[in-house]
């Protein structure tokens, strides 16, 4: 992929729902996740703790970058996540929130059942 340049940084929020699954999806995955985004051919997702890339592999161009996580400053999971929203290419904020519902194609694509989390719960009893 060729070096892009930033056309301009500015702050955004990553809807909840989005960013909490895929985070789930990303540590089970050992902390890096990458996929091709289901109906956008070509744009390719790259996830890890600390950044989120999104390029084009036939334009072999970064698109957009999310960073700066402000996952910290959340009151509860269902607010949405704060970061820096780095934009490369022209065109990709026209497509930003088709980018978000190809997220969440490919995570509800691949979500466990719940029968997956039992051997991960734990009961929590009260205190007496």
């Amino acid at each position: 992929m060729q070096k892009s340049l930033a056309i301009s940084t500015q702050a955004c929020e990553i809807p909840a729902e989005i960013f909490n699954r895929i985070s789930l999806v990303r540590n089970k995955a050992e902390g890096y996740l990458s996929f091709e985004l289901p109906g956008l051919s070509n744009n390719v997702l790259v996830i890890t703790r600390s950044e989120w890339r999104c390029y084009n592999r036939r334009l072999d161009n970064l698109l957009l970058t999310w960073n700066k996580f402000h996952n910290g400053q959340r009151q509860n999971l269902a607010e949405p996540l704060k970061c820096l929203l780095t934009v490369h290419h022209p065109y990709s904020l026209a497509i930003i929130h088709r980018i978000y519902d190809s997220i969440r194609n490919y995570e509800a694509n691949n979500r466990e059942s719940p029968d997956d989390y039992s051997h991960s719960v734990i009961p929590i009893r009260r205190a007496r």
